[in-house]
């Protein structure tokens, strides 16, 4: 409170001071003509004040040492417009008689005040300050700064309040213009009045950073280091910072450009994708929110070495009867302190003892490396590039599998597949070798082996020991290879000296335009230890690779902790053609496709992707193709709508990526849609039950989240033996059930759609050899379950009985007189059941109600079979079985009815080239056939 009030006490002296304080009066003698007058006053006074009641004459001038005024018209004109303290003026008065003046005068102040020097400065503001001594008789009432872009600012301007009373203070000076100029004094005002220290000027920063750019470093073929440093941020804290590069002179971030970090300093980017042998420009910038600044300007040229683009040597090899593939342009090495992987810069490049000082963090590069050490992590020990064992470390675990992936129980695992991610060209970007993922892969040993040993060339010759720049190793030359390039001497010799081909330095990049690959000798590591003059190269092969030395060169296994070369080779997107629309019908079409590139490497997957919209991918609608080698395929095209025109594409798929083929078009059929999959045709299954049958064959879809039962889409539709139905994997999709393995637990400990069990009794349902199907609760009929496209509630379907079927095939009457006829439909064999109703010119059949008749007594086309489909026909299709639980072959057609037969056995009916109901009509409950539900004629 008492502070408070002190301080309220000092503004209201403040406010008197400013408004009350007079001057002191002293009588000068003005006489005729000029007079001398002395300003003891310690501060500026205006006329006003110094003159007091006085009125000049016109005419009279008021002269300082460097101007002067003329009192006219009742006002002073002119430059001098106030009496400044300590100066002598001189008065010329045109009066005639002398005049004694009252001149106004205010005494010295007896304080000093000193002013700080400005810090600081930023682009709208400044700290500064001074310091107040020397109060004997004036009390300092209010102590600050003033600042103007006029020399000797005044209170009167703007101005800091900072206390009171003796001593040094700190003044924040805010909201100053940009870039300009300014100056300021400390003052202190006392009773007496307001003094003022020395002036300082300084000028607010203009917002632009200052920077240079630092030389460039670590110049290779494509890549290159530059940076720079940042010592002042222009009064605005730089957000971002970092180098553009580009071809010509001054580049700006709106070219190639690459950031690291924002604020004061130094920092460095990594240029990469350069051209070899090309001056660029490089300069430092930096980015605050006023604006963009750049430093000075550097150059520097890449390395003029040969570079191939992408990293890619031009000879062709194969490595199998079928593939060829084209080499890195050296060995791979690799940079821990980066995390940064390229190929050497020359075919003879390599580290070799330098190999002894990795570590996660070393700043050098390696190019030995443990088996299977990509960065991935694999699922073993050791899998970082730098990794590496001491042979004092080996213990039974870590020398046997420390090193290659593994799933914890396997450790024979190669470097492809699921584990291709532990291969180092498909796992890493490679600086010079395009930059991408899965652009590289390692050879297998057979690979190895066929370049080497296998592969037929043009020449007769396929590899030589040679030395290169002084580098032992061995030669490969390309299959297309021309002797007379050059002589090589004891080629595809085993036991010939590195020393048979000294290649000179000027010879080499005549055999390497030609396709040549040299492989140096650049040792092995064991733990630290390197050893240099011998070949190590691993395969994707689990610990196998190639060896050579001065007297041997073979393929071989090594031990996975040996730090041995990576020399690999390209992989390319595979290329695909787009084949015929062979067929189509309402809801498929068959379209081929031929690849006739694999990119270097095995396809994953390829097939026909299609779409309502052009150009379709494998997001879309895909059918797989069954055969993933170089030559033609064919896919089916499942799900389609009817009457829609569909966009198809063939495709292909490696570690590469994807590639498509051209697109063709194609409309699908206008063919009728079942609604709740209920088929048209009724048939008598009794003398007074009609039924009506389901739109195809029973299917369970294993779902990992959520499996579902579904009608096949069409009547010919079968997944038969193509999707591992000897498998009690619920996850699989299938069409063959053991009896009554609806999902309802009934009691018997197979129930599930999956159950492979090969004991009968495993499948009595309700617990009981005597129960059918429909007995008790009925849950055990498949026709249970909601169907998907079914209606998708429970109980709406069932199974016939095995004296429904009879009746169904051997006792109705129909129209026409004709029941059913064996039959080829859409290239499946089956059994047509027509509708009691059926009229005979509707399509003609061929040895109907014969169940001798051979199945190709009726060859129907899927366009065909629409037109008996919509007149109410029913196809049964040969499905296939699964025999003792796991045993699945295409040997008859059995469909389940819902009837026991005895102990171990159900009802089936069973149509084989031979007739119909073979077996006795009964057959082992474990074995998986196929089901057809059927639910009452309204």
């Amino acid at each position: 409170m008492k502070k408070a009030l002190f301080t309220l006490m000092c503004l209201a002296a403040m406010m008197t001071v400013s408004t009350s304080l007079k001057a002191q009066q002293v009588t000068i003698p003005l006489m005729p003509g000029w007079n001398w007058i002395s300003l003891p006053s310690a501060d500026t006074l205006d006329f006003a004040t110094a003159f007091g009641s006085f009125t000049p004459l016109e005419g009279d001038l008021l002269e300082s040492q460097y101007d002067y005024s003329e009192y006219f018209g009742g006002g002073w004109l002119g430059e001098v417009q106030q009496f400044y303290p300590g100066y002598g003026y001189m008065y010329y008065s045109n009066r005639t008689m002398p005049y004694f003046l009252t001149f106004n005068w205010q005494p010295p102040l007896q304080v000093l005040v000193t002013t700080a020097n400005p810090t600081a400065i930023t682009t709208f503001g400044v700290t500064c300050g001074g310091e107040v001594t020397d109060a004997v008789k004036s009390a300092v009432l209010v102590r600050g700064v003033c600042w103007s872009t006029q020399q000797n600012p005044t209170v009167n301007g703007p101005h800091t309040t900072d206390g009171y009373g003796m001593g040094s203070f700190s003044s924040l000076v805010e909201g100053l213009e940009m870039n300009t100029t300014y100056y300021l004094r400390a003052y202190a005002l006392t009773a007496n009045g307001t003094a003022y220290g020395e002036q300082k000027m300084f000028s607010t920063k203009n917002g632009v950073p200052t920077l240079t750019t630092s030389a460039a470093s670590e110049i290779g073929t494509t890549w290159a280091t530059c940076g720079g440093d940042i010592s002042d941020d222009g009064g605005m804290e730089v957000t971002e910072r970092g180098i553009c590069w580009s071809t010509d002179h001054n580049p700006t971030i709106a070219g190639n450009h690459g950031a690291n970090g924002a604020g004061l300093g130094s920092f460095s980017v990594s240029m990469n994708g350069l051209e070899p042998n090309t001056m660029y420009y490089v300069r430092a910038y930096a980015i605050n929110s006023h604006t963009t600044a750049y430093g000075n300007e550097v150059s520097f040229r890449t390395e003029m070495t040969q570079t191939w683009q992408n990293g890619i040597l031009p000879g062709q090899f194969s490595v199998s009867a079928t593939r060829k593939v084209k080499f890195s342009q050296g060995n791979l090495q690799y940079q821990a302190a980066t995390d940064s992987w390229r190929f050497a810069s020359d075919q003879w490049e390599y580290v070799g003892a330098g190999n002894s000082n990795i570590s996660a963090t070393y700043d050098g590069y390696i190019d030995l490396f443990g088996w299977g050490t990509s960065g991935w992590d694999n699922g073993n020990i050791y899998y970082h590039p730098y990794d590496y064992e001491y042979l004092t470390d080996w213990n039974a675990g870590d020398f046997a599998y420390g090193y290659g992936p593994t799933d914890g129980t396997n450790y024979n695992y190669g470097l492809t597949g699921d584990y291709a991610n532990a291969d180092w060209g498909v796992y890493n970007a490679i600086l010079n070798g395009g930059n991408q993922t899965n652009q590289w892969r390692t050879l297998t040993d057979s690979e190895w082996s066929y370049v080497f040993y296998n592969r037929t060339t043009t020449s007769g010759i396929r590899y030589a020991k040679a030395q290169v720049y002084g580098m032992n190793g061995v030669v490969l030359v390309p299959d297309d290879w021309n002797s007379a390039i050059y002589t090589l001497n004891y080629t595809n010799r085993t036991d010939a000296p590195y020393s048979t081909n000294v290649i000179a330095d000027a010879d080499w990049a005549t055999l390497e335009n030609n396709g040549v690959v040299f492989l140096p000798a650049a040792g092995e590591r064991q733990g630290t230890y390197t050893y240099i003059g011998t070949g190590y190269y691993w395969s994707s092969n689990y610990a196998g690779g190639m060896y050579f030395s001065s007297g041997s060169v073979y393929t071989s296994s090594f031990s996975r902790y040996i730090g041995c070369s990576v020399r690999l080779v390209s992989v390319t997107l595979p290329e695909v053609s787009t084949g015929d629309v062979n067929d189509v019908y309402g809801t498929w079409a068959i379209i081929g496709g031929s690849i006739t590139d694999d990119g270097n490497t095995d396809i994953s997957a390829c097939g026909i992707c299609c779409s309502m919209t052009h150009n379709p991918t494998t997001d879309d609608i895909v059918a797989l193709a069954q055969n993933t080698t170089v030559g033609e395929f064919t896919a089916r095209l499942n799900g389609l709508a009817p009457n829609t025109t569909y966009y198809a594409r063939a495709f292909a798929t490696n570690s590469a990526g994807t590639a498509y083929g051209e697109e063709v078009s194609f409309t699908t059929l206008d063919i009728p849609i079942w609604t709740n999959g209920v088929l048209p045709g009724t048939f008598s299954v009794s003398a007074d039950q009609q039924v009506q049958f389901s739109q195809g064959n029973l299917q369970y879809i294993g779902s990992t989240t959520t499996p579902y039962w579904k009608f096949a889409d069409n009547q010919w539709d079968v997944l038969g033996t193509t999707t591992g139905q000897n498998s009690n994997n619920q996850n699989v999709d299938r069409d063959l059930f053991g009896w009554g393995t609806s999902g309802y637990d009934h009691g018997a400990n197979c129930y599930q759609p999956w159950s492979t069990s090969t004991n009968d009794s495993d499948y009595y349902a309700y617990g009981s050899s005597t129960y059918n199907l429909n007995d008790s609760t009925g849950m055990a009929d498949w026709g249970y379950n909601p169907i998907s496209n079914g209606g998708n509630q429970p109980n709406q379907w069932r199974t016939l009985t095995w004296s429904e079927w009879n009746y169904l095939f051997y006792t109705r009457s129909t129209t026409s007189g004709l029941r059913y006829a064996k039959a080829n439909v859409n290239n499946v064999k089956g059994v047509i059941l027509l509708p009691d109703d059926w009229n005979a010119s509707t399509y003609s059949l061929n040895n109907t109600n014969s169940n001798g008749a051979s199945f190709s007594s009726n060859i129907i086309s899927a366009l065909q079979w629409s037109t008996l489909e919509s007149a109410g026909a029913v196809f049964l299709p040969f499905a296939g079985s699964r025999f003792d639980g796991t045993s699945v072959g295409d040997n008859g057609v059995l469909y389940w009815s819902a009837s026991y037969s005895a102990s171990s056995t159900a009802y089936v009916v069973n149509f084989i080239e031979s007739g119909i109901g073979g077996w006795g009509n009964s057959i082992d409950r474990q074995n998986g056939f196929s089901v057809r539900v059927v639910r009452n004629a309204e």
